[in-house]
């Protein structure tokens, strides 16, 4: 019989075990001047990743696009390309609207993407006066493309590099998402606005205990989003979903659950911690938490086997997840925000990449470029049967 569901911060009831990294390696980026739609130095604010082979796809949060690496001789990635997501797919808020890009993923011949789905509230300036700084925290904005969960086509390359591949907008298999709104929202977020856990958030700012998506992983039809926010008396949330093509570019929930909602819900007791990011592997599912408001905090490692194909939400036992390790931070920088797997066989290492990275991390590597260092970890044991 599965145990009951203990305490979502029992995981803290122990010594913690900072790990250390088992390597480095670096990712170039080319000048921000010279890329389309970027405006800010892309190593300051990685916030996913997604590595196929020698390929590595990565999001900064502050634009629309997405920027292909390759591998090379020298164990590093370089970048190649910078793709803005506007030229693929119609965005409410045009191409160069930030998306705020939180999750990629990789899986059955595409690249999945997802913005942060959430409302932000501007930052008070009190320079500026004491009634202006009242009124900017009274603000909320809403960036229509953050509300974009949908995926590209990617295929094999000469030199046995990916890239995205782009077909026609009307050919079925190509570039699609779920339809949005140009006031902020989408199919999910319209199908969440009745439920008695999140309808509330939804209308949130995201780092206040909001609405805020910031994992993604996929398997099949089914696609899990992880959310930075709302932890819930802290349990972390999970929502599984289904996905299937409507038509050319537009992708339609499909009903998942046993009452017909559209997603389910899974309750993980994460120690208080909101999820940064979501990789499969295997079977089981890697989560990395960090903390879901704003400040600075230790983040974690986990695995969880994740029972796809229920029709029911379920609030999970302690038991079914594992803690494998706690990731230092340090006050304003280096919060662990993406994670994949890099190598093969005994090569095979867990990078991970962090927003707002230390002074440290960022190098000139001439010609107006800038090589952020990522850290590798041995990868982690499974879930023993």
């Amino acid at each position: 019989m599965p145990r009951a569901p203990t305490s979502p911060g029992s995981h803290f009831n122990r010594k913690l075990t900072f790990a250390r990294p088992a390597g480095r390696l670096n990712l170039h980026f080319r000048p921000h001047e010279r890329l389309e739609h970027v405006d800010d130095p892309l190593p300051r604010d990685i916030s996913a990743v997604a590595v196929i082979g020698r390929t590595m796809f990565a999001a900064c949060d502050e634009t629309a696009t997405i920027e292909r690496l390759v591998r090379t001789g020298d164990g590093n990635f370089h970048q190649q390309e910078n793709v803005p997501v506007g030229e693929l797919l119609d965005l409410p808020d045009g191409p160069t609207g930030e998306m705020d890009i939180e999750g990629l993923a990789i899986d059955g011949g595409f690249l999945w993407i997802t913005g942060s789905h959430s409302l932000k509230r501007d930052k008070p300036d009190e320079g500026n006066g004491r009634s202006k700084a009242l009124k900017a925290l009274a603000d909320l904005d809403r960036d229509p493309n953050r509300w974009f969960l949908g995926r590209l086509p990617i295929g094999l390359e000469k030199g046995g590099i990916h890239g995205i591949a782009k077909r026609g907008r009307k050919a079925a298999g190509g570039a699609a998402c779920l339809k949005m709104k140009g006031k902020g929202r989408n199919k999910l977020t319209k199908a969440l606005g009745d439920d008695p856990h999140l309808a509330a958030a939804v209308g949130m700012p995201c780092k206040e205990n909001g609405f805020d998506v910031e994992g993604l992983a996929v398997k099949g039809d089914r696609v899990l989003v992880g959310l930075r926010g709302p932890v819930i008396r802290g349990w972390t949330m999970v929502l599984e979903l289904r996905l299937k093509e409507k038509k050319p570019g537009r992708l339609k929930l499909r009903r998942v659950a046993a009452d017909g909602r559209r997603y389910l819900k899974h309750f993980l007791p994460l120690g208080g911690l909101g999820v940064r990011d979501l990789r499969f592997d295997g079977d089981d599912l890697l989560l990395l938490g960090g903390p879901t408001m704003e400040h600075d905090g230790i983040g974690g490692l986990f695995r969880w086997r994740p029972p796809l194909g229920g029709e029911t939400d379920m609030l999970h036992a302690g038991s079914s997840v594992e803690r494998l390790m706690d990731l230092v931070f340090e006050n304003g920088v280096d919060q662990a925000e993406g994670i994949d797997f890099v190598g093969e066989g005994e090569h095979r290492r867990l990078l991970v990449v962090h927003d707002s990275p230390r002074p440290d991390r960022l190098r000139d590597a001439g010609d107006g470029r800038v090589a952020l260092k990522a850290d590798l970890y041995a990868p982690p044991a499974p879930i023993r049967a």
